[in-house]
């Protein structure tokens, strides 16, 4: 007789999916439409006990429905386009922007190439410029901001690889990626800014930097070497106003 997983797998592959995980993120995708991504409102009743215990509540509820869906698959693909990549673009706006910044930190430490952008003709500019030795990874919360988009297609067409963050799997933005790593943030509903749904994305960057650390031969280098401390050096010129343009679209 055969095990209840083995008869899952049959069954989503009956339905036309390659495997029981792709069955699961789909099915969540049907379900977590952006409408529906209200779970714990803060009322201004609210005392501050219970806004504390609501955003914690969403923050472990978007993590523990991320760490279901999340495809293993995809995390090993995105890792493997990393660690081949000639160099690296992040692009993201408002919330993502901090996502962004925190990949591009953390990646400096394997001596990797790579910059994050925030804004918009900044991205044009790099996209253009990329080649299929490049990977592209675009962050965003929606998954649907237009300029981000526009950037994706430039790269795309300049032949880089593309993974992308995002809370919604079916997102036009999700469409355009080689690899797509979905996190299911629960956000609150009192502000635009997408809070939970940022930690989640985060939490995604670290197994992603965890992964790779794991796969470095000799470990952590204390210091990424010369030539790639000289691009970033030479990167940080013009990238002072970053954080005013960021604060234009707090909710992507």
């Amino acid at each position: 007789m055969a095990a209840p997983r083995s008869r899952s797998r049959a069954f989503a592959k009956k339905l036309g999916f390659s495997g029981l995980q792709s069955f699961k993120i789909a099915l969540a995708a049907e379900l977590y439409t952006q409408t529906e991504t209200v779970y714990q409102d803060i009322d201004s009743a609210d005392t501050g006990e219970m806004v504390v215990q609501k955003i914690f509540r969403n923050i472990t509820d978007g993590l523990t429905d991320t760490l279901k869906l999340l495809d293993y698959a995809a995390i090993e693909r995105a890792v493997d386009l990393i660690r081949a990549a000639r160099r690296i673009a992040v692009y993201g706006f408002g919330n993502s922007a901090t996502v962004c910044r925190d990949i591009e930190t953390r990646f400096l430490r394997f001596g990797m190439v790579v910059q994050a952008y925030s804004d918009a003709h900044q991205q044009a500019t790099s996209a253009s410029l990329l080649t299929a030795r490049d990977v592209v990874i675009a962050v965003s919360h929606t998954g649907a901001t237009l300029e981000l988009l526009d950037t994706v297609r430039t790269a795309r067409e300049a032949g880089a690889s593309v993974i992308v963050i995002t809370s919604h799997v079916n997102s036009p933005l999700a469409k355009l990626g080689d690899v797509v790593l979905h996190g299911m943030g629960r956000e609150v509903h009192y502000s635009s800014e997408a809070v939970s749904s940022r930690l989640i994305h985060m939490a995604i960057t670290d197994v992603l930097y965890t992964v790779i650390a794991m796969r470095a031969p000799a470990g952590l280098p204390p210091q990424p070497p010369k030539d790639a401390r000289s691009h970033c050096e030479e990167a940080d010129v013009g990238q002072g106003y970053v954080e005013s343009v960021t604060r234009g679209d707090n909710g992507d």
